[in-house]
């Protein structure tokens, strides 16, 4: 089986809890897959159990105990020369190699890991635990498609095999086929109703289905059963945020920043729910909490900078957004949010070799294309300012900053059929945007206050 962190005797303890949890024949374990902790269900007995729990029937089997024994020490390295040497004498046994593969994947080597557990199918097709190894390998590495392959043969073998169905849902649900996602992980919802794992699941499935009502009530559920765990809610939160619940996203991280006050990244995330919902205040003290608990991380002042810009402080915001800079120069939407306050500030040659910077790194940036325009409009470059323009429609044809700005560049050329096409195209857009116009953490370029709605004579 894979696992990613403790031994197998405490793999085992943990099984012996689970036991009194969910029943003698489930255990649980966690597993890394994208940016969530999952529990994986392994059903013991069989050949389901572990390679050490297998009867050393043969001197290969034996030796492969004494693998598992040097990994139970934290003896990786170890671990993996004994396993090589293993299969030097012994290359097709499936239990070694299925071995192999594990340690290939706690040393942090997933494509031989996936050779090794290949290589044990090739060895014994209907080899289970290989196969389920293999899957979840796939499913840990982003190679979903395949895990789905691999899960759903486990699954036509062993109806009932419950990690098989976990990971089944969870590969449907990172390629996209959700409908399948929720249909695979019901009964699991039935079987084990108070497990964290699969109501995390079911909440992520039905908040992609658009069940946003039934997704917050499970995600209530999980909450309460989460109060003493900050990682798994900050997960939740997270996903909540993800899917633009920003309410239940402050509920749910702020519980949990209430067990862990001191984790600057759940303070982050924390601090964008708030600003996603407008609450520009609250997402400001929570981006100072965040700097003061881990104060070298220049995404922390970019953040707070930029709430700062939101609320029109602009000196506050660029005292924040030099910070950043000076922590990261390469953060590009750091050197573009300072280029915007410097610009609003009246500091505009600075602001231009700083939209220089950005479009050099991001040629096609929107917002710095149209504020270097503005700049070039303002000196009297119109042709610069109108290159600069039609590269913005080249790249968002629906753009309406860039469609008032190209009215006035014609009328100063003498363009006045042009003028009025862009004119009129402005108040279409503008009828089409009117009452949708929404600022956030996340969509905010500080051009939206240079479109005035009028005329653009």
């Amino acid at each position: 089986m894979i696992y990613v962190s403790g031994s197998l005797c405490s793999l085992f303890r943990r099984a012996l809890t689970a036991m009194r949890t969910f029943g003698a024949d489930r255990v649980g374990f966690r597993v890394r897959s994208g940016s969530h902790w999952l529990f994986v269900l392994l059903l013991l007995g069989g050949r389901e159990a572990a390679v050490v729990a297998a009867h050393p029937q043969t001197t290969a089997l034996h030796r492969c105990e004494q693998v598992a024994a040097l990994m139970e020490q934290g003896n990786l390295i170890g671990a993996e020369k004994a396993i090589a040497a293993v299969l030097d004498e012994f290359p097709q046994v499936p239990e070694a190699l299925n071995l192999a593969g594990i340690v290939a994947e706690r040393r942090g080597r997933p494509e031989q890991a996936i050779a090794f557990f290949r290589r044990a199918l090739a060895a014994r097709d209907d080899y289970t635990e290989a196969r389920l190894n293999l899957a979840l390998a796939y499913l840990q590495h982003q190679q979903s498609q395949q895990a789905v392959e691999e899960f759903d043969r486990v699954l036509k073998a062993l109806p009932d095999h419950i990690p098989a169905r976990f990971g089944l849902a969870r590969a449907f649900y990172d390629v996209g086929r959700y409908p399948e996602s929720l249909e695979t992980i019901t009964p699991l919802i039935k079987l084990l109703p108070n497990h964290p794992e699969v109501l995390f699941q079911v909440v992520a499935v039905r908040l992609k289905l658009g069940d946003v009502k039934q997704a917050l009530e499970d995600a209530r559920s999980l909450s309460a059963l989460l109060g003493s765990d900050p990682k798994t809610l900050q997960a939740l939160g997270v996903l909540l945020l993800d899917n633009q619940q920003y309410a239940a996203a402050i509920s749910v991280l702020s519980q949990a920043a209430r067990q862990d006050a001191s984790d600057a990244r759940l303070l982050d995330s924390l601090g964008i729910s708030y600003g996603m919902s407008r609450k520009l205040n609250a997402a400001i003290e929570t981006f100072q909490k965040s700097i003061e608990a881990e104060p070298d991380r220049s995404n922390a002042y970019f953040l707070l900078g930029l709430c700062y810009e939101m609320q029109g402080q602009f000196q506050a915001a660029t005292a924040q957004l030099e910070k950043a800079l000076a922590l990261d120069a390469s953060h590009v939407n750091a050197a573009y949010h300072l280029g915007t306050c410097l610009y609003k500030g009246g500091i505009v040659e600075r602001s231009a070799r700083l939209f220089d910077e950005v479009l050099a790194k991001q040629p096609e940036n929107v917002g710095a294309l149209y504020h270097r325009a503005l700049i070039s409009f303002e000196s009297g470059d119109y042709r610069r300012s109108l290159v600069l323009l039609q590269k913005i429609l080249s790249v968002d044809k629906a753009n309406l900053p860039a469609h008032f700005k190209l009215a006035q560049v014609h009328l100063k050329l003498g363009n006045r059929q042009e003028a009025a096409r862009f004119q009129e195209a402005f108040r279409e857009l503008s009828q089409e945007r009117k009452n949708k116009k929404v600022r956030s953490l996340r969509t905010y370029t500080g051009t939206d206050d240079l479109v005035p709605e009028l005329n653009p004579q």
